[in-house]
């Protein structure tokens, strides 16, 4: 790839251009972000590296100028330095950064990060964000009634929610803020879209999801507060606002995380799908975009933020889905890169299908991606039936011995091979937290940056002259 650099310091800028040209890039340095615009005015650039600030230019408005031209909407945009809190990922992701590095490099593996950087800038991870949903009603251009999202802000439903601005959009629903205007409290709104309304399965999938969020109650799985029908109606869902990042945004801007985060965002998720599961109920769908982080360090080592699993669109009732398989749903809603092989092939599922889910974003916390990567769905689903999962070691070698059976236990392609439950393997991982003391948040590689944030300075690509 052909690659600019920015840096104002001579020394590091140097250091930053001989390790990526040791990879095999092409490689340019400049010292401020108004020469690098300059630079990309007169050339063409697979990606951009830069420091929090370029010679007085913020990283996040130089981005912004590069992507008002087409040309560089598909450019990669890599921060050098550690975003500080789940706020500060946040704000990378909206300003589109597509990833962050950090010193000192090992460049046995530079050269890997920002082909993973590129890959996941290029085509997204596995196509998470393709859906296996038949019902295309939603695209339907003769369906001239549907209200557009924006016609409702503002609007009041049921006499106390207002909407205030939408947050999302899936395929069982769209989720807007709201607040209740008698007790001034923000919540969370999922309606129904209007053109899936005169849709039964639809419909009966949405009431569905409310009896079973009524159900579970769970610190780890967002809270529903009530259920009713708007003026047009159509069946929302009022719930606790969740606020945070969600897994796949971070995963996204990161290609990994450190050993301790990955342990305790999988234990937090373990604890709500063991409530779900004991409640009779399986998620179905999960995967980083339906796992949010809520709120950020606290700013004791060790702190993580607090985990809300998100949209049960498609779960099922454990007992009708080890009496009809899952023949009905996985044509029809479902991420191919985690699901289960049972679901792929239409047989009965367990809590066992949930595991399987978990023990992908496991692999994909510690590796940066997922165990199967294709560039077609019958591609990965022919690997997700019959090849065999590769270790996490592979790709990342720092991964405790345990750790690896784990996550192995986890993809195995027969259900009963896999644990039994999500509460015992909260336990496994709760025996090894503390084993690892690497920052929180970040990868053992980044202590050495975490150090010198707290002096605001050298978000640099190697160590300085001082060091």
């Amino acid at each position: 790839m052909r690659l600019l650099i920015i840096e104002d310091d001579a020394h590091n800028l140097h250091v930053g251009i001989a390790a990526l040209s040791a990879c095999g890039h092409t490689v340019e340095g400049v010292s401020t972000g108004t020469k690098a615009l300059e630079h990309l005015s007169r050339a063409s650039f697979d990606g951009i590296l830069m420091v929090e600030r370029a010679g007085g230019l913020g990283a996040f408005e130089l981005v912004k100028q590069v992507k008002r031209s087409p040309r560089h909407h598909t450019m990669l945009f890599v921060l050098l330095g550690v975003p500080r809190d789940i706020a500060s990922v946040s704000a990378a992701v909206t300003a589109g950064i597509t990833g962050y590095l950090t010193r000192p490099f090992n460049l046995e593996t530079l050269g890997d990060e920002i082909e993973n950087l590129a890959t996941i800038a290029r085509i997204g991870v596995n196509g998470e964000e393709e859906s296996l949903d038949e019902d295309s009603s939603d695209d339907d251009p003769t369906l001239n009634e549907r209200i557009h999202p924006e016609e409702l802000m503002g609007q009041v439903i049921d006499d106390k929610y207002e909407l205030i601005k939408m947050l999302g959009r899936g395929g069982m629903g769209e989720v807007y803020q709201a607040r209740h205007i008698y007790l001034d409290r923000p919540l969370a709104i999922k309606l129904l879209p209007q053109s899936k309304i005169k849709g039964s399965s639809p419909f009966s999938s949405f009431i569905k999801e409310a009896r079973i969020l009524a159900r579970i109650q769970s610190p780890q799985i967002v809270e529903i507060h009530d259920f009713g029908f708007t003026s047009w109606k159509s069946p929302y869902l009022c719930m606790e606002l969740v606020e945070g990042l969600d897994l796949r945004k971070l995963l996204r801007l990161r290609a990994h995380l450190s050993i301790s985060a990955v342990e305790q965002i999988a234990i937090q998720i373990c604890n709500g799908l063991a409530t779900a599961h004991e409640t009779g109920i399986l998620h179905l769908d999960l995967k980083p975009s339906n796992v949010m982080l809520c709120g950020g360090p606290t700013g004791n080592r060790g702190a993580i933020p607090d985990v809300k699993i998100l949209d049960f669109g498609i779960a099922r009732f454990v007992e009708e889905a080890e009496r009809d398989g899952g023949v009905k749903n996985v044509t029809v809603r479902g991420t191919m890169a985690y699901m289960p092989p049972e679901r792929c092939r239409g047989e009965a599922l367990g809590p066992g299908s949930d595991m399987y889910a978990l023990g992908v974003m496991i692999f994909e916390m510690l590796t940066g991606r997922t165990p199967f990567v294709a560039r077609d769905r019958q591609t990965l689903l022919y690997h997700q039936l019959s090849a065999p999962a590769p270790s996490p070691r592979t790709f990342r070698s720092d991964t405790p011995a345990y750790l690896e059976k784990l996550v192995l236990r986890l993809l195995q392609k027969d259900l009963d091979a896999r644990y039994s439950s999500a509460k015992e393997l909260s336990g496994r991982l709760e025996q090894h937290v503390g084993d690892s003391y690497d920052d929180p948040m970040f990868s053992s590689e980044d202590a050495g940056e975490r150090e010198s944030m707290s002096q605001d300075t050298e978000l640099i690509l190697g160590p300085s002259s001082e060091d």
